[in-house]
């Protein structure tokens, strides 16, 4: 009987509540990249948007925080999924990401921080000149060819004067 008592309670949602490390999308951004956080979660733990989630950058630190719901026993049913948070694009470096769970309970309770990554963005590729093509280089030619007699035709006129 404690056995079958014992393999329904591991059974149970709560048991198998979880919030996965988080993770960079894309792993290797460069400094012209939006970048994101992905976040995976369910069972007992969502995540909710409401108050919306927030991030700030001191340095090469970014802290996020995000509010979660969490609820324990029977009725646990939050899908699982994964949550994208756009960081935007960061300057080229080492940072340190501190992911923040925030709870909307009563009476509060201070942030938990829950997991800290550590991520690199490159310095992004410098971007190429444009070159001409045949046609461009044509119209150059003949620009210049134009700018230059209309120039010395004014260098004439002035003489005569």
């Amino acid at each position: 009987m404690k056995a079958i008592l014992l393999l329904i309670l591991l059974w149970l949602p709560a048991a198998q509540a979880y919030i996965n490390e988080p993770y960079i999308d894309p792993p290797n951004p460069d400094s012209r990249t939006p970048i994101e956080m992905v976040v995976e979660g369910g069972i007992c733990h969502g995540i909710t948007v409401r108050p919306p989630p927030f991030h700030t950058v001191s340095g090469s630190q970014v802290d996020v925080t995000i509010t979660f719901i969490e609820t324990s026993g029977i009725l646990c049913n939050y899908p699982e999924g994964s949550y994208r948070y756009p960081l935007g694009q960061l300057p080229a470096g080492d940072y340190t990401l501190n992911l923040y769970k925030h709870l909307e309970v009563d009476p509060p309770v201070a942030d938990e921080l829950i997991y800290t990554i550590q991520f690199s963005v490159a310095r992004a590729p410098v971007l190429p000149v444009p070159m001409l093509n045949g046609w461009g280089l044509g119209g150059m030619v003949v620009s210049l060819m134009l700018l230059g007699g209309w120039w010395h035709r004014r260098l004439q006129w002035n003489k005569e004067l």
